[in-house]
This record gives structure tokens, sequence and C-alpha cells, in this order.
């Protein structure tokens, strides 16, 4: 019998693959950690996220805290490219805290001691590696990323944020033309290796309203490109008050592409910050059940 080309598939192996999920076995998806959330939004493996959020308002504090999520639920492995966490012991620190649930920090609330530092190093050692790329563009990330996969297998990719890597598009190519290239190229690694590739993104300018706030972020005012919104999976807006010194955030659910995933959320779903920890609680989560975060250390004992 002729062997089929490695370039297509027949239709009735993609037959096969709609029969499992009408057996029952649609594509995975897995729980974020927070019960709230996962209402409107799963994680699955082979995606690409849009991470919107208007900068140093604690984006990346969330995309660190769904990534030790992930991981001590799920077992995964991430790959994260965030200069803007420099030194990689920075970026540590604020990883570490998560995990363990208190400040490296000593203070007036208990401190990470010896015994969970040692833990904490083994649980850093097994869960991320900090991509160093010769050269910060596009091309030279993925070659990191595949490079890390080899080496040990990942799961996910956090790139944070997008505006830190180098961009050099060729003179005849425009902004849109070039984020949609750029894009495709992340969307068929996840797919190819089957990762979970996160990318944070800066809106433009955006103008306070009458009360001084700004506004929340929507997918067409990420900077550069309405490409972020055709291309993505999913898109998540993460917001808060800054002017407001009540540890609140929230998540707006903006696109989400397959319905087994979640869905679009009418309403932000609320956060809690922890600023001891650097951990979140869904509001929803801590209202109905007393359900607050309990770090992966604590759950260990």
């Amino acid at each position: 019998m002729m062997e089929v080309p490695k370039h297509f598939i027949r239709g009735s192996e993609a037959w096969e693959q709609a029969l499992d999920y009408w057996r029952g076995n649609p594509p995975k998806t897995l729980s974020t950690g927070w019960p709230a959330l996962d209402f409107f939004f799963k994680m699955s493996p082979g995606q690409l996220t849009i991470l919107g959020g208007i900068a140093n308002h604690g984006k990346s504090t969330f995309a660190d805290a769904l990534m030790v999520n992930m991981n001590a639920d799920h077992g995964w492995r991430w790959a994260v490219f965030s200069p803007e966490n420099h030194p990689h012991g920075v970026h540590a620190w604020r990883l570490i805290e998560k995990y363990i649930g208190k400040p490296l920090m000593k203070g007036p609330s208990p401190s990470v001691d010896e015994k969970e530092m040692d833990a904490a190093g083994e649980w850093m050692d097994d869960t991320f590696s900090f991509l160093t790329p010769i050269t910060v563009n596009v091309d030279g990330l993925i070659e990191a990323i595949r490079t890390a996969h080899e080496e040990r297998p990942l799961q996910g990719v956090v790139i944070d944020p997008w505006n830190e890597v180098e961009h050099g598009r060729p003179d005849r190519m425009t902004e849109t033309e070039y984020i949609s290239e750029s894009l495709s190229k992340f969307r068929r690694l996840g797919r190819e290796l089957n990762l979970h590739i996160i990318i944070a993104v800066h809106p433009k300018k955006l103008e306070r309203d009458k009360e001084g706030k700004y506004p929340v972020p929507t997918a067409w005012d990420l900077a550069g490109s309405a490409h972020w919104r055709n291309k993505a999976d999913n898109i998540i807006t993460y917001w808060r008050d800054v002017a407001a010194d009540d540890n609140t955030a929230e998540l707006h659910i903006q696109k989400v592409r397959f319905y087994w995933n979640g869905r679009v959320s009418p309403d932000p779903i609320g956060l809690i910050y922890e600023p001891r920890g650097g951990t979140f609680t869904a509001s929803l989560d801590a209202n109905r059940n007393g359900n607050w975060y309990v770090s992966p250390y604590q759950r260990k004992k």
C-alpha cells in the first residue's frame, strides 16, 4: 500500500479524532487553579493566549501566579522570557514567594526559612527555564524555546512583555503584517510542540476618564495590530484601579476560540491580591466558599 505523505492527513484520520471527542474524550482542558476563572476559561496545550494589560499594573504578577498554579496542579514546566525581571534572581524571588506562600524579606510576617528555601531551589530547578536567546528577536526566541524543550519537555512558555522583543521588521513590511507573521510563527510552534504560549502585551496609549481611571483595554487597544485578536486563541486582560488601595484586580476574558475552553465573560472576574506571598484568590471563590489560596508548598505539608 502506498504510504500517505506526511504533509497532509486523510479525512478518515480527522474523523477518528472527532469520533474520540464524540465518545466523551474532547480536547484536554485544565483548571487554572481558580474555580471562578475556570467557569470562563481553562488552559489547553497547543494554544496561544494574549495577556493584555497596562504596564506596571500587575499582569506579570498574575502570569507568575498562573505558572505556579499550573505546575502545582498539573506538573507543567515553563520557559520564561521576562527581561524586565532582571537579574533572574529577582524573578525567582517572586516565584518562590508564590510557591511557599510567604515573603522572602524578613519582617513582621513569617518569612521563608532555610528548609523552605532549599525546597524552593529544587522546585525552581525542576519547573523553570529562563530564556537567554543570543538574538532577542522572534526567530531567536523560537530557537531558544526549542533548545529548552529538547533538554527537558516543556508545557508552557511566557513572553513578557512583547515590547522587549527586538522587532527588526523589513522596510516594506507594515507593523500589522509583521505582527501577523510573528504570531503565526509562535502559534505553529505551540501546536507542533504542544505548548501553551502566553504573550503579555501592553495597550497603546489610553485616555483617563473623568474620575482619572484608565479604561479596561480591549483586544483592539493592544499596541500594533488588530491581529492580536485575530491570531490569538484566547485573550485575557488584567486590570486594576491603581488609585484604589484595596489589593483588588479584575480579569476580563475577551476571547476564547474553542468552546471547550470556556467563553467570553460578561462581567469581570474579581481577584484579591495577597501581598505577603504575592498570590491571588478569586473574590467569588473566597466569598462563596471561603476558598482562599493555599500555596503549593503548604498543600504538601
